[in-house]
């Protein structure tokens, strides 16, 4: 069952939505979209054990806070909006949004729309990822660097699998912990071992950023 929450402040249409979709056996939260910090906080909390798979949000003229969800969060996010212009759609897209849909929408069209999204999204054993010089490829669980191969950890391996996925945009500290399967201070010392491998510190990063109270960025180096 995919989890979904809806953020959006017209308390009426947010309400319909979520009703028709719990009829097709989703199970779904709402809440308003100004409700944002608390809703970060309950996303990136590792004892908030209530993760949606997906989150409708209605900007309402602040693409920036789809920015902030895609910062904390590994859900399919769309945009829905009644706004069908390019001033609206673009911004949305271009700050984190995975697809944007026009109000009014139904509980069919939000279905058919999530399981195409969902179907087509990278998983871990999608095909190799290049960044720069390191190549990883999560079918055979290998990497190297610059054509030369390092010897990783299973633990090791699973979060720079996981970072590789996104390359360029922050991977939450509490997305990593679900994903890797371990608390946040050990994610930090499997980091930690990750970039002496890959010959850089947090001091000097090469392919690993870490952005303070947010996550961990993968990219190619400058």
């Amino acid at each position: 069952m995919i989890r979904i929450l809806i953020l959006d402040d017209d308390s009426h249409g947010g309400t319909e939505l979520a009703d028709d979709l719990r009829q097709r056996q989703f199970d779904v939260r709402t809440a308003r979209s100004t409700s944002l910090d608390r809703i970060v906080s309950s996303l990136t909390s590792p004892w908030d054990t209530w993760r949606p798979g997906a989150i409708l949000i209605d900007p309402d003229g602040h693409p920036e806070r789809l920015a902030v969800l895609r910062a904390a969060t590994e859900a399919v996010l769309v945009a829905v909006s009644h706004s069908g212009l390019d001033r609206d759609i673009i911004p949305a897209l271009s700050q984190g949004a995975d697809g944007y849909l026009i109000k009014p929408v139904s509980a069919a069209v939000v279905t058919a729309w999530l399981g195409s999204a969902l179907r087509h999204r990278p998983g871990p054993e999608s095909a190799t990822r290049v960044i720069g010089g390191l190549r990883v490829e999560p079918a055979q669980r290998t990497v190297t660097l610059d054509g030369r191969g390092l010897l990783l950890t299973r633990t090791e391996f699973d979060l720079l699998a996981c970072l590789s996925e996104r390359p360029g945009r922050v991977y939450p500290w509490a997305g990593l912990s679900r994903r890797v399967g371990r608390d946040l201070a050990t994610i930090a010392a499997i980091l930690y071992r990750v970039r002496t491998k890959l010959g850089e510190s947090a001091r000097r990063p090469g392919y690993l950023y870490t952005v303070r109270g947010r996550g961990v960025r993968l990219c190619a180096p400058e």
